[in-house]
């Protein structure tokens, strides 16, 4: 997210923020620094409950855009065994509701 404009940065955090995540994660091409100009951004959310916040927040990202680039958000625990130690390898922590990193 550093490469982004501040207000964007700051957009976004707070649109992750309503949604109440315990924990929230950015991995990925951009994540890693290998990313094209057109790349999305990945976020993996940990302990979302499928709530209504959650939902305004994915029916918000896809009605109005934060950025250029495209946004593409997950419940960390829908995604496949082989697919979250992926994530785990090149996630970058953005946000938490504790100060301990989740397993």
């Amino acid at each position: 997210l550093e490469q982004r404009p501040k207000s964007e940065q700051t957009a976004i955090l707070a649109r992750i923020k309503r949604s109440d995540p315990e924990q929230v994660v950015w991995f990925g091409f951009r994540a890693r620094g290998s990313n094209y100009p057109e790349s999305d951004f990945d976020f993996a959310f940990f302990g979302v409950e499928p709530s209504r916040a959650w939902w305004e927040y994915v029916i918000d990202i896809w009605r109005d855009p934060l950025t250029p680039c495209p946004m593409a958000i997950t419940q960390f625990e829908d995604f496949p065994l082989e697919f979250q130690s992926r994530v785990r390898t090149d996630e970058k922590f953005i946000y938490g509701r504790c100060k301990i990193k989740l397993p």
